[in-house]
């Protein structure tokens, strides 16, 4: 399944409620088994508000994985640096990282302020 990419599939995970989507033909999906069920159907494009499904395989599903907070918004692959200039590696915990705060100047989040 490897190296299936796809520049017109896409699937982006919102970090916030506020966050809207303007593609009227995005599923849009709330729950780890909504947002499984519509990539596992290959869905072209997905906007998801379940973290828990992010991970680089999404790669071998021909999948852009695009993170975004508000208005601003990244796109995540292997080899990308992030605050501090650590690499990402394709075995990365997605979630992990995300958590860990690897992107939150990328994506304008302000963790003293929550």
């Amino acid at each position: 399944m490897k190296n299936q990419y796809n520049p017109d599939k896409k699937i982006t995970f919102i970090l916030d409620h506020i966050s809207q989507q303007n593609e009227t033909d995005a599923k849009v999906c709330y729950t780890y088994l909504e947002t499984f069920s519509a990539i596992k159907h290959r869905e072209p494009n997905i906007v998801t508000y379940s973290l828990a499904n992010i991970t680089f395989d999404l790669l071998d599903y021909g999948y852009k994985i695009i993170l975004k907070n508000k208005d601003k918004s990244i796109e995540l692959y292997p080899g990308m640096k992030s605050v501090g200039q650590k690499e990402i590696r394709y075995g990365h915990n997605m979630l992990r990282v995300i958590m860990a705060g690897y992107f939150d100047d990328d994506i304008d989040i302000n963790r003293y302020e929550l």
